[in-house]
């Protein structure tokens, strides 16, 4: 030790106006961890987003489906004689109902339907025969877009 040095236990750093070097971490060694993780927590944010965007759609084309088949059910009920007069039919979004006029449950009331009738003739060559009937489509839609479509064909009852 050289005289009229005080050396002080502990301190093995030379003060030399630098600042000493330490383990914590620095300002921006913070703010890229935190960048990290709010990076991180985007993605599976965006991830759980679009996973319940894919469930919602596909709950959406179901309850679409059995709204169309609900209604293609009911016409099926009818004579043939009366399947034309419910040609245009159409429920706006919101006013599903029954040919009962009961009103569908709340859940269901981001959809509505229209109906087609039309009287057409199939023809097999094969065959050689032709059947006339009514072709019937129901198409359910929501307020952008048609999301199912059912298509069914009802002979001509014999004479």
């Amino acid at each position: 030790m050289r005289s009229g040095t005080k050396h002080i236990a502990g301190d093995h750093h030379q003060h030399s106006g630098w600042p000493r070097q330490t383990s914590a971490f620095t300002l921006l060694e913070g703010l890229l961890a935190s960048m990290t993780l709010a990076l991180l927590v985007l993605g599976v944010g965006a991830a759980v987003s679009a996973a319940q965007n894919a469930t919602m759609e596909g709950q959406k084309q179901i309850m679409a489906t059995i709204v169309a088949d609900d209604f293609a059910s009911e016409l099926m009920s009818l004579k043939y004689t009366d399947l034309a007069m419910h040609n245009g039919d159409l429920q706006n979004v919101g006013q599903l109902k029954t040919f009962d006029g009961d009103k569908y449950p709340k859940s269901y009331n981001w959809l509505g339907r229209r109906v087609s009738v039309n009287l057409v003739s199939i023809t097999n060559p094969s065959l050689m025969v032709t059947i006339v009937g009514q072709r019937i489509i129901v198409t359910a839609f929501d307020n952008k877009r048609d999301l199912a479509t059912v298509e069914l064909f009802v002979p001509e009852p014999p004479k």
